[in-house]
């Protein structure tokens, strides 16, 4: 049956169009309730991101972690690139008191038997631990997982360790620093904190090039910190620092250690110095600083001596780094000051000569033992001359002398002079603890500071800053009278740098200084020939002796018959190869007693032992003598045999 024409179809009350009506009306409301909800995670987890719950805190952890790769740390070499300190990796232990099996006793005592150690040294690490978990778990906080047990062990300890696999004991590897240098010339070379970065001496001057860059490993962890991948690009290798070429040579550093130990002893000092420099480069090849503990024996460092008690006081000034490493203690060839009494002469003297205020051969009326200044202060010889040359005023260290000269010559010319010297001023050398020395100031400068300058006192000196001087008078060639730079890396190791240097005295006024204290070197080795001393004699050498009275910082005037003996020498005479500076801090009253207290004879045989020794290990050949001065050496030595007891050395000071 067909529908009517013009009729229109019926849709049913509820029909198709209602519902998608409902259906359309419920899908809004779904997506509208949905989308807050996303909404609010997305602001609940924005909200534990940015301003988390204080209770949630302490469990939120980032979840990229970063794991570092210690760089290798460059060696430390000497100048013919032998290793004086070297790193490894070594092994410690260390304890998780949450791990620790118990009962706790029984741990520890296998851990201290297989480590070697006291278990009430271990007990007293690991129980407060133990404690104050027990106190941190009750108030919800985080337990202590790590407790340091040891330091980096010996491989038979690691083994033993091992052995006994206590649950809770672990081991963790540690960048180690050792070598030769921990010992030999270890104020010098320095050492490493905890963190292996350099912390005294060459490790730390040399910080920047030796460390090197730490690698890095970033990766994505879970929840419980274990890991999970690595991206692309996340390593990044370490890069391992550089070894560094110092300018100390160890063989020459080993004889001057042995030779300034065994001159201390021999003086009963309380202490010595030595410096070794090679002159032609400013390389310093070996330096070494001794302190003997005399306790009981002098007065304590700041007191005064108590009637009926001991007299000798103690002059160098404690110093308690020493006593936890010998690489923390204070480097005194650098710190320590010290009155140089005449190996200060041949300076005033050559400026002197320089400025045409003496000629080497103008006579000098010295009057004997005593001479007035023009402003009336007595200035007396050890051993009385009437007349002698101004060549002869230094060989034969005449104070009178060297006061007359002083009267000619300005006193800032004389000040300045002494400043091209490098004295007053640091060395250049960057070591930590350097002090500058010490001059007059200009304003303060008087007479009296004038003519005490003259013969070494009120200056004081670094053992460095007299090496470096020195070296003007044992250069060779037309370097002879400049002065070198010193430094701490071998010149071999950075052949494109050139000598670097500044003229301070002329040529021919250096050469002059150099023979004037041949003589003096002479007159000190027939002392040691008259006294038998164990040294040889094969080289031709220069130098100057030194003796002066100590002075204490912050006291006025001197220490009673207390003093500084100082030698200073360089050879071969007509090619140097090495300057040497010798300090003997406070030789003992019987040397005092004896006259043996003076430069020439506490000081001097150590200059000279290290000469022959390091000469000959340097391969020079030893100066040949003529049958003319053969002759004359047998002669002075069976005059010496034949001698009364030996009188004081007129050459010391």
């Amino acid at each position: 049956m067909s529908d009517a024409p013009g009729s229109q179809p019926v849709t049913p009350k509820g029909g198709a169009g209602s519902a998608s009506r409902r259906a359309n009306w419920t899908a809004t409301i779904a997506t509208a309730v949905i989308s807050l909800l996303l909404v609010g995670m997305i602001g609940r987890v924005a909200q534990l991101q940015l301003r988390p719950d204080e209770r949630l805190k302490k469990f939120l952890q980032p979840r990229m972690s970063k794991a570092s790769e210690i760089a290798p740390r460059g060696d430390l070499l000497d100048r013919r690139g032998r290793v004086l300190l070297a790193s490894r990796l070594g092994e410690r232990v260390f304890v998780d008191p949450t791990r620790l099996a118990q009962p706790y006793d029984q741990s520890l005592l296998k851990l201290s038997r297989a480590l070697g150690v006291e278990r009430a040294s271990l007990a007293e690490k690991i129980y407060p631990a133990i404690a104050k978990n027990d106190q941190r778990a009750a108030a919800g906080e985080p337990l202590i997982r790590y407790v340091k047990i040891t330091e980096v062990l010996d491989d038979y300890q690691i083994e033993a360790v091992r052995a006994v696999s206590i649950p809770g004991v672990y081991f963790e590897k540690r960048p180690v620093r050792e070598g030769p240098g921990a010992d030999l010339a270890a104020a010098l070379v320095g050492r490493v904190d905890v963190d292996h970065l350099g912390q005294f001496g060459a490790e730390r001057k040399f910080e920047a090039p030796l460390k090197g860059r730490d690698g890095a490993l970033k990766y994505v962890r879970d929840s419980r910190g274990r890991p999970l991948w690595l991206e692309s690009g996340s390593y990044a290798a370490p890069s391992p620092g550089h070894d560094v070429y110092l300018s100390i040579d160890a063989r020459i550093q080993e004889i001057a250690e042995q030779e300034i130990e065994r001159g201390v002893d021999e003086a009963d000092a309380q202490g010595g110095r030595i410096v070794v420099v090679d002159p032609a480069t400013g390389e310093l090849l070996a330096m070494a600083d001794i302190v003997r503990d005399l306790t009981g024996k002098v007065v304590p460092w700041g007191k005064r001596p108590q009637p009926g008690g001991v007299t000798r006081r103690a002059v160098i000034k404690p110093d308690p780094n020493r006593l936890i490493a010998a690489a923390a203690g204070r480097n005194r060839n650098f710190s320590d000051l010290y009155e140089p009494g005449s190996t200060f002469k041949p300076f005033v003297w050559s400026l002197i000569t320089d400025g045409g205020y003496a000629k080497p051969d103008e006579t000098f009326h010295t009057g004997g033992k005593t001479w007035i200044t023009s402003y009336g202060r007595p200035i007396r010889d050890v051993v009385p001359k009437d007349s002698q040359t101004w060549r002869e005023v230094l060989s034969n260290s005449s104070n009178i002398g060297m006061s007359q000269a002083s009267e000619r010559i300005p006193f800032m010319t004389l000040r300045n002079g002494l400043l091209n010297f490098g004295f007053g001023q640091p060395t250049g050398l960057g070591m930590s603890g350097e002090r500058p020395g010490y001059l007059t100031p200009p304003a303060k400068w008087s007479k009296y500071t004038q003519t005490s300058v003259s013969f070494g006192q009120e200056v004081l000196v670094t053992s460095v800053q007299v090496a470096r001087g020195f070296s003007v008078f044992a250069r060779q060639g037309e370097l002879a009278g400049t002065l070198p730079t010193l430094r701490l890396t071998a010149a071999d190791a950075e052949p494109g740098r050139g000598a670097e240097f500044r003229r301070v005295i002329p040529y021919d006024v250096a050469v002059v200084a150099r023979l004037a204290m041949l003589k003096v070197m002479e007159a000190s080795d027939r002392r040691m020939q008259q006294k038998k001393m164990d040294v040889t004699f094969n080289y031709k050498l220069f130098g100057k002796s030194g003796t002066a009275q100590v002075a204490i910082e912050g006291e006025r005037g001197y220490v009673p018959d207390q003093y500084t003996a100082n030698f200073v020498a360089a050879g071969p005479l007509h090619s140097p190869r090495l300057v040497v500076v010798t300090v003997i801090d406070d030789p003992g009253p019987e040397q005092v007693r004896r006259l043996d207290h003076r430069g020439s004879a506490a000081a001097a045989p150590v200059c000279r032992r290290v000469l022959e020794r390091a000469l000959e290990y340097l391969g020079v050949q030893p100066d040949m003598k003529t049958a003319q001065e053969l002759a004359e050496e047998k002669s002075r030595l069976r005059q010496a045999e034949a001698a009364a007891p030996v009188e004081a050395d007129p050459h010391s000071d």
